[in-house]
C-alpha cells in the first residue's frame, strides 16, 4: 500500500460533517481482511470488523455489537468503496439485532457520510456507497497514521451518533493483510488505466 498516493486535492475536496456522539468503551475490536479474485484477478478487496461496546446511551451500559464490512471495487475506471454495518444488542449472549438507520466512516475524528445508501440483506441493516474521492481518503487513511472509526445512528430522526474505532492492526493473518493491500493497489492501477478521461 505504500505505493498508492493520494494528492492533497482530493483531500480538501471530501465533504465531512462533525457529528455528536456518544462516548461507548470498546471491550473487544477485530478485524479480518481479505482479498476475492475473477479468473484469477483482484475483483473486491475488503476487511469485516466485529466491535463488542458497552452502549451508554441506548442500553444503560449493557453489551451491543456492530458487524461489518468495508470493501472496495474498480467499475468503469473508478475506485468505489461500501460500507456495511449490522447492529446488534446482547441479552445473556443471545444477539438482537437493532436498526442502524445511518452509517458512515470516521477518519481522525471528521466523519465522512456516504453518497448513496444501498438495499441492505436485512430491514435493520446498513450499506452505503463511497464515490471515488471518499474511497480513496478510506484508503489513504488506513496506509497513514490516520484513527478510522465506524459511525451509525440507532434513530431514525435524529439521535445521538455512536463512534466506535475500526482495529485495523495485521496481528491474527499477516498474509491476508498483504494479499489484501496487493488487491487495493491492484485495484487502484486499474481505475487509473480504465479511467475514460484519461
Amino acid at each position: 500500500m505504500r505505493a498508492f498516493k493520494v494528492c492533497p486535492a482530493i483531500l480538501s475536496a471530501l465533504a465531512v460533517v462533525g457529528l455528536a456522539y456518544a462516548q461507548d468503551e470498546v471491550k473487544r475490536s477485530e478485524t479480518e481482511f481479505w482479498s476475492q479474485t475473477s479468473g484469477g484477478a483482484a475483483e473486491v478487496c475488503g476487511l469485516d470488523y466485529t466491535i463488542m461496546y458497552v452502549d451508554r446511551t441506548y442500553r444503560q451500559g449493557n453489551l451491543a455489537g456492530v458487524r461489518g464490512q468495508l470493501a472496495w471495487m474498480e467499475r468503469n475506471g473508478t475506485l468505489a468503496a461500501v460500507l456495511v454495518i449490522k447492529g446488534f444488542d446482547l441479552n445473556a449472549q443471545t444477539p438482537i439485532p437493532f436498526s442502524v438507520f445511518r452509517g458512515f466512516v470516521v477518519i481522525d475524528g471528521k466523519s465522512i457520510l456516504p453518497s448513496i445508501t444501498l438495499k441492505a440483506d436485512q430491514p435493520t441493516d446498513f450499506v452505503g456507497g463511497y464515490s471515488f474521492e471518499n474511497a480513496v481518503a478510506i484508503t489513504y487513511a488506513m496506509n497513514g497514521e490516520k484513527r478510522l472509526a465506524v459511525g451509525f445512528n440507532r434513530e431514525a430522526n435524529g439521535g445521538i451518533d455512536t463512534i466506535l474505532p475500526i482495529n485495523i492492526t495485521p496481528s491474527s493473518n499477516l498474509g491476508a493483510f498483504m494479499d489484501f493491500a496487493d488487491c487495493l493497489i491492484t485495484l487502484a492501477e486499474r481505475a487509473k488505466a480504465n479511467d475514460p478521461n484519461r
